[in-house]
């Protein structure tokens, strides 16, 4: 996922109404792994990272007044 830019004037928080906020975000990591120098240790031999993703239940949070929410909050503050 790549940052994108948004206009300066987008109050988003409904607390402050910054233009930024954070959202917790699921990701799902596939892990590769082989038998480490001992039987009963692992090594990790290669993590992917798979598409993730969040919906209106996720937990969100502003930064610059730290207001938490939800992003279905952040929905409503768009209207």
């Amino acid at each position: 996922m790549h940052p994108v830019s948004s206009a300066p004037d987008v109050a988003l928080c409904p607390a402050c109404g910054a233009s930024r906020v954070r959202v917790r975000a699921a990701v799902a990591a596939e892990v590769e792994v082989g038998r480490g120098p001992r039987l009963e240790e692992w090594t990790v031999m290669a993590v992917h990272l798979e598409d993730g993703g969040f919906d209106e239940g996720a937990t969100a949070w502003c930064t610059a007044c730290g207001w938490r929410g939800v992003v279905a909050d952040l929905e409503l503050a768009l209207r």
